[in-house]
């Protein structure tokens, strides 16, 4: 079976219109959704009804949930640009759409792997997997041998016993090893994030095959204009369009 795994779609329809596509011609046959379909960009009930459509297993991300309780930015530090988008993302959603994405769980397990935004350890508190310690912790609760996180918009994976992410190249591919277990990140669709050294707007996703339990980390060009048109018209700061033109 091969499953295409995405996350960190925030509201960018034509990156997340891209990404299936190509994801499709690839042969995916299953999608998994890591979180934050919301949030930043211009069209997030578009992108939630599209996400529903493919019948993608989907977790809660932390900016699908400030977009449904205003009162939850009071507990986390959001920075000014972030508060545009959640607010355009509350107006726009209609009431199905914030409904389905109320009861999003914070885990998934499907097809013998499994999903969440953060990490496995408190994932309602959506934790960065950024540090070896915080790696330990999800793997200490991590369900299958392989799983997905979302959350910091970097594609990379940790192997546990590890003390590094190992970030891959772009259209890079690995067999996983049946020993150890994994948790890997896609990547951003909607907000990829690369250094500046390196930047890259395009479209971050990655397929999982799990037959011969391979991975290939995918970047997808889409039409970058077009959605910056999008937020524009919106009224969204510029700051974001700039972040989305940079890729980083």
């Amino acid at each position: 079976m091969t499953i295409a795994v995405i996350a960190d779609i925030h509201a960018n329809l034509h990156a997340l219109e891209a990404v299936l596509k190509d994801a499709r011609q690839r042969g995916a046959e299953r999608f998994l959704c890591l979180g934050d379909i919301v949030g930043y960009g211009a069209q997030p009930e578009e992108c939630v009804q599209l996400i529903r459509s493919i019948d993608a297993a989907t977790v809660l991300g932390n900016h699908d949930a400030w977009a449904l309780r205003p009162e939850a930015l009071a507990v986390f530090a959001v920075s000014s640009p972030v508060t545009p988008g959640l607010e355009h993302s509350r107006l726009r959603l209609s009431t199905a759409s914030k409904r389905w994405l109320q009861h999003r769980p914070y885990t998934v397990q499907e097809w013998s792997v499994a999903g969440v935004h953060g990490g496995f350890y408190r994932p309602e508190k959506w934790p960065y997997l950024d540090s070896a310690g915080a790696a330990r912790a999800s793997f200490q609760r991590q369900p299958t041998t392989v799983a997905f996180f979302g959350h910091t918009h970097e594609p990379g994976y940790w192997q546990e016993g590890g003390d590094r992410l190992i970030k891959p190249t772009p259209n890079y591919a690995l067999r996983l090893g049946t020993n150890r277990r994994y948790a890997l990140n896609p990547g951003s669709v909607g907000n990829p994030r690369t250094p500046s050294r390196e930047a890259d707007p395009r479209a971050q996703y990655l397929l999982f095959d799990s037959d011969n339990f391979s991975v290939s980390f995918i970047r997808v060009a889409y039409d970058m204009r077009a959605c910056i048109t999008a937020m524009r018209e919106a009224g969204l700061p510029e700051e974001m369009m700039s972040r989305v033109e940079s890729g980083y």
